[in-house]
Parts: C-alpha cells; sequence; structure tokens
C-alpha cells in the first residue's frame, strides 16, 4: 500500500461499473472500493474481494475505458482481502475491515504501467465498548 493519498482523479462523474458485497441493510458500518483506470486506452482489469480467510466474495474482471472507475460497495462488516491486476500480473492484494461503526473507502489506482496503488480513508469513530466493573460497597 502506498505512503501516499491516493486520489481518483477521473474526469467522470459517475462509475462506469458497479457491484455490491452483502446485503446487511442495517446500515451499520459500510465500504465503498473504487478501482480506477489511469491509463489512456482500455483495459481488462480484475478485481477480486476475498474473506480474510481465502472464501471469495467477488469475482470481476472489469472492462473499464480509459479514465474510468468501477465502484463497489460492500455491505458486510468482515476483513477482507482485495486483489487488483491488469494482464497476466500477479494481482497486488490490500487487506481492509468494513467493521460496524465506520465508513471505510478504498481507493486504487491502475497506473499507466499497470503497478497498483492504494489508500484508505475510514471515520475511524471507533466502536463503543462496554467495561464491566466491580462497585465496592
Amino acid at each position: 500500500m502506498s505512503k501516499t493519498f491516493i486520489q481518483i482523479n477521473s474526469t467522470r462523474n459517475r462509475a462506469q461499473e458497479t457491484a455490491t458485497i452483502g446485503d446487511d441493510s442495517s446500515g451499520d458500518g459500510s465500504g465503498t472500493i473504487a478501482v480506477w483506470n489511469d491509463a489512456g486506452t482500455s483495459r481488462a482489469v480484475r478485481t477480486t474481494v476475498s474473506e480474510r480467510g481465502g472464501n471469495a466474495v467477488f469475482e470481476e474482471t472489469f472492462r473499464l475505458e480509459p479514465d474510468a472507475y468501477a465502484e463497489i460497495g460492500v455491505a458486510k462488516p468482515e476483513e477482507y482481502t482485495l486483489g487488483v491486476g491488469v494482464g497476466g500480473d500477479e494481482p497486488t492484494t490490500i487487506d481492509f475491515v468494513v467493521d460496524t461503526c465506520n465508513s471505510l473507502g478504498v481507493k486504487v489506482a491502475v497506473r499507466r504501467d499497470g503497478t497498483v496503488e492504494s489508500t484508505q480513508i475510514s471515520t475511524l469513530v471507533g466502536c463503543a465498548t462496554l467495561l464491566a466493573t466491580n462497585a465496592a460497597d
């Protein structure tokens, strides 16, 4: 993962392709993945999302036009690994967590040379925890 902030600098005002993972209607926490083709030509971008034990929950090859992006909504709280690759290259993997009390954005730029850079943005509100204490009389 890149240490610099990655922006989706597309001139398009909406995603070329969209998809959703999970169907949690509680509205507690959510994630959005944006995968941008930062190239001057169309290309196939392989995208997989797996639960952190290896169980693939999403696999799609998006044929993205130049400067276009795909947006994947993640509605199920879980620890995930995102894989993104082009051509015969080994996919770059990115770990991320969707929890029940934060919103998360994963931005992925597939550069002109095929390298993959990413950044994550979270509300980082944190989940409330209850502490049990014994009161002394």
